[in-house]
């Protein structure tokens, strides 16, 4: 097992998430629209608050929970990162310290370093009746159609309803009840 807060306990290797493209705005307005009461949001594998230090300010707390000090550390100087809603977590998903219900949780572009055996089960307990776990991710892709012109990041969102949808990851099933 690759423990992730030392493989990303440098802060050079924090920085250079400063590089990856920002979550388009369009994202949050979807996950405003996807929560449900509490108005609280877990933001599970946080890295520097891509999501986190960006949410509306329809939510009344954010815990962003990460493995690595240098990247909540990090988290917390850039834009957002000091706003008192949010609650920076040192830990892993699996064992950190939550205060739920969450009215949603978020996992963004870290849910395959996470252990889905453990995680999952913890999320589905984590929601309020109803509540949705959203996992986004980041594609770097070519435009096939304009040929290669530079980078160019294809945003995806997938919203798992905790009530009625069998989830598959990493080839484990999991049973989401909220």
């Amino acid at each position: 097992m690759i423990d992730l807060g030392h493989v990303w306990a440098d802060d050079e290797v924090a920085a250079l998430y400063g590089y990856r493209a920002p979550y388009p705005r369009g994202v949050f307005d979807i996950l405003q629209r996807l929560a449900v009461e509490p108005r609280v949001v877990l933001d599970a594998g946080a890295g520097t608050g891509a999501l986190a230090r960006h949410f509306p300010r329809s939510f009344t707390r954010i815990d962003a929970v990460g493995p690595s000090a240098a990247m909540i550390a990090r988290g917390r100087a850039l834009p957002g990162g000091d706003d008192p809603r949010i609650r920076w977590i040192l830990g892993r998903a699996e064992d950190a310290p939550l205060s739920p219900p969450y009215g949603l949780i978020t996992v963004g572009a870290s849910l395959h370093w996470m252990e889905p055996e453990i995680v999952l089960p913890r999320f589905r307990d984590a929601l309020a009746p109803g509540a949705y776990l959203a996992i986004l991710d980041t594609e770097t892709t070519r435009e096939a159609s304009s040929g290669w012109s530079g980078r160019s990041a294809r945003r995806r969102s997938r919203s798992i309803n905790p009530s009625t949808t069998t989830c598959g990851c990493s080839g484990v099933p999991a049973r989401f009840r909220g």
